[in-house]
């Protein structure tokens, strides 16, 4: 029993594993393949020194490290654990020095259960959750060694560790000052308040960071805020990690008050925490779980080109515009658009693109339009688009800078491009993609024999003017390269969505002798047939099919009979006709 009770943590450790790593995979999987997005880990002096020279500078360096392998599935969700079980067993060395009882364990994985659920929000930083593991290392290191020296120099020792850890990560360390104090107060208790001396220095120190420009503002300086977003606001809920690791030494000293001598009581008090623990963790899990951000998910298969994924998403029947939107660059991509265009719920011409002028800065937004602008032919939208994408992202985002190479070879931009792929030669993940895209610099031909360079240089404009109608971009991509039967998919698909018989005619008077529409799309043809209220004689020139022509009068007949006895057309016509662009324009 002896050995069970000295064994027991490191069983309870290998629990919280399996327990941590199962949560974070099932919920945070595809926030992790986000984070490594968010960043070009890029290794050159220069760019090294820049970005992590500073105040916290450390833990961003770290972080970035650890994200750049995130790609690899399941890997953000192995060294999170890792990290996280780190923590909870320097907490628990830690507390340990105010109440040496073993079933106290699972209480120290509370407040790291809570950092890890901050973890799902996409806005918070990974810096953030490496600085509260440096956090958690520099309260052991400190419990360690002010056993050893006199009060005095566990003055000097506390400072030390505070100012590093201020330099290392920035605020948390204002934790590690506050911690140090209530050390001094329930395990030393003899001038503990000598110990307020970490704390007013790091304090001060942080203050003339801020008033010299190493942090940006005093909000950030003193809070978590400096691991979120600096254009948002720190929920709430984030404290709570913070708060309950400096509780936690309260509630190791309170229980040293008690007296368990019997073992089988202080094993099954343990057990007893530990399932209250498990159970918190899982129902953080479940909360994160409702609030993960599809899109996250679209992205990263977007990024794979994964588009099957993305068509059998269990969302992508939603209603939600964006949503739509990755789901029919898909189609396009698996050139399924026309086919099983409204086998999906089609709204309006919104599922096609979200309205640009919403908010061009909008990092969600800007990152599909570039998908999608490009899939369309629109070099210059896909390229601003791009660039908007990777400038918003602070540290850079790699697969718009790849866009941005792409864009700028089509282009002829060869010197911008050069810079690009030099900057992804120096990464990890991208730097063979880079090599090989050398190939085409400066080298027309290369570029023009390409399926997909030399498809999308076919469809640059002579003019470079730009505008954000969808329609009208479409149409200028085909007068420039009628054989793109991409850009063709989704101009029709577009006037299925508008269902407007001027914007139909005019893209069939303008291209039904060109390649674009030869063969002529049997949906358009219907299409086009029914919005001039099957004037065969105008129709027919265009090339719309006898076939076509029997058939529209066959669904007009047994339409006017299905209203005329009185049932509802829109059941009863939906198995001869439910795949006809008739009865998707009346019924849908």
């Amino acid at each position: 029993m002896q050995k069970l009770e000295r064994y027991c943590p490191y069983l309870f450790a290998l629990l919280l594993i399996v327990l941590f790593y199962t949560q974070l995979q099932s919920v945070q999987e595809y926030v992790f393949y986000h984070r490594e997005q968010q960043q070009v880990m890029a290794w050159d002096f220069d760019i090294l020194c820049q970005r992590y020279h500073g105040v916290a500078g450390f833990s961003l360096f770290f972080a970035h490290f650890l994200s750049q392998f995130f790609f690899i599935p399941e890997t953000g969700a192995c060294i999170t654990v890792l990290l996280a079980m780190i923590a909870v067993m320097t907490l628990w060395y830690g507390c340990n020095r105010f109440c040496h009882s073993f079933y106290l364990f699972p209480l120290c994985a509370i407040p790291v259960a809570f950092e890890l659920s901050n973890l799902n929000d996409a806005y918070y930083l990974y810096q953030g959750f490496i600085s509260y593991v440096l956090l958690c290392v520099f309260i052991a290191v400190y419990a360690w060694l002010a056993d050893k020296f006199s009060l005095y120099a566990r003055m000097v020792i506390g400072t030390l560790l505070s100012v590093l850890l201020f330099y290392l990560s920035g605020p948390v360390c204002l934790l590690l000052g506050t911690f140090i104090l209530i050390h001094a107060l329930l395990a030393h208790k003899e001038k503990w308040y000598y110990h307020i001396l970490p704390l007013l220095v790091v304090a001060l120190i942080t203050v003339y960071a801020v008033r010299w420009c190493w942090l940006p503002s005093t909000r950030t300086a003193f809070s978590q805020d400096l691991y979120y977003n600096m254009l948002l606001s720190v929920p709430k809920t984030f404290k709570l990690s913070w708060v309950l690791l400096l509780i936690l030494p309260f509630l190791f000293f309170a229980t040293s008050k008690l007296q368990i001598s019997k073992l089988g009581m202080r094993l099954a008090l343990s057990v007893v925490l530990f399932l209250c623990v498990g159970t918190g963790v899982y129902a953080l899990s479940e909360k994160d779980r409702k609030n993960t951000d599809i899109l996250l998910e679209l992205q990263h298969d977007a990024i794979t080109e994964n588009w099957d994924a993305i068509l059998n998403n269990r969302n992508a029947y939603s209603q939600n515009y964006l949503v739509m939107n990755y789901v029919n660059l898909a189609l396009s991509k698996k050139h399924l658009l026309l086919s099983h265009f409204f086998r999906y719920p089609q709204r309006d011409v919104q599922n096609i693109m979200v309205a640009r002028e919403i908010d061009d800065t909008n990092v969600p937004l800007s990152f599909v339009f570039s998908f999608i602008t490009y899939q369309m032919g629109d070099m210059g939208a896909a390229q601003n688009h791009a660039h908007d994408t990777f400038v918003c992202t602070m540290y850079g985002q790699p697969t718009m800078l790849k866009m941005l190479v792409k864009t700028n070879l089509i282009k002829g931009a060869y010197p911008v491009a050069e810079k690009y792929i030099t900057l992804l030669e120096k990464t990890w993940r991208y730097s063979d993609w880079a090599k090989n895209m050398r190939k085409f610099l400066y080298n027309d031909k290369a570029v023009e024999a390409d399926p997909d360079l030399g498809l999308m240089r076919r469809d640059l404009p002579d003019d470079d003017t730009m505008t954000s109608d969808t329609f009208e971009c479409l149409i200028k991509t085909l007068e420039t390269n009628p054989e793109d039967m991409n850009a063709r998919d989704y101009l029709i698909a577009y006037l299925f969505l508008y269902r407007d018989q001027d914007y139909i005619n005019r893209v069939v008077e303008k291209f039904h002798d060109t390649p674009a529409l030869k063969p002529f799309p049997e949906q358009l043809q219907e299409a086009f047939l029914l919005v001039n209220n099957g004037n065969i004689d105008y129709c027919r020139p265009y090339g719309v099919s006898e076939g076509i022509i029997k058939r529209y009068a066959q669904f007009m007949n047994f339409l006017d009979e299905v209203e005329r006895r009185g049932l509802n057309p829109a059941q009863t016509m939906r198995k001869s006709f439910g795949n006809t662009i008739w009865y998707q324009f009346m019924f849908n």
